[in-house]
């Protein structure tokens, strides 16, 4: 059996009960959910399906007089219409998760994405982390976003980053 060089004692195989893929309807998000479907597939996992929604930041700033609605009103229906997104968004990790055989778990919340990403890994007990890498420019490396790049700085838990667009 290999050991590990740290301390010399046996290495055992890493547990992978939940996987968690962070969903923000683009096609990267689409893709990862496939890999992590894969995963559990293989380690007979749950996969967690997050989506955030992130407050508005466009409302930031001082209220007109002469408009039509307040900022609340306006953030509260930008708030539902997120979440709407959302919902359809996780509603369809569901049903490609329920034609694998694989259980899943759906959470919205209202956070910044990489500090929901990073509050629900912790809470969960989240073995493994599933991300878009980002888009791929024509002639370039796909970019690293601000949440991935974020979560990849302040977890220890393994993230699996996956920029092939591919739905697998």
């Amino acid at each position: 059996m290999p050991t590990s060089d740290a301390d010399d004692s046996p290495v055992r195989p890493t547990s992978l009960d939940d996987i968690l893929v962070p969903h923000d309807t683009r096609k990267e998000s689409v893709a990862a959910a496939g890999h992590a479907f894969r995963i559990a597939q293989m380690f007979d996992s749950t996969v967690h399906g997050l989506y955030a929604v992130e407050s508005s930041s466009v409302l930031d700033g001082p209220a007109s007089d002469d408009a039509e609605h307040s900022h609340e009103e306006i953030d509260s229906i930008v708030r539902q219409e997120l979440e709407r997104q959302g919902d359809a968004a996780l509603t369809q990790m569901a049903d490609r998760a329920e034609s694998r055989g694989v259980s899943f778990v759906r959470e919205i919340r209202t956070a910044s994405t990489a500090q929901a990403i990073l509050d629900y890994a912790e809470e969960n007990d989240i073995d493994m982390i599933v991300m878009g890498k980002g888009r791929r420019k024509r002639d370039g490396p796909s970019k690293i976003g601000g949440s991935l790049l974020h979560v990849l700085q302040w977890t220890d838990i393994p993230v699996l980053t996956v920029s092939n667009p591919v739905q697998l």
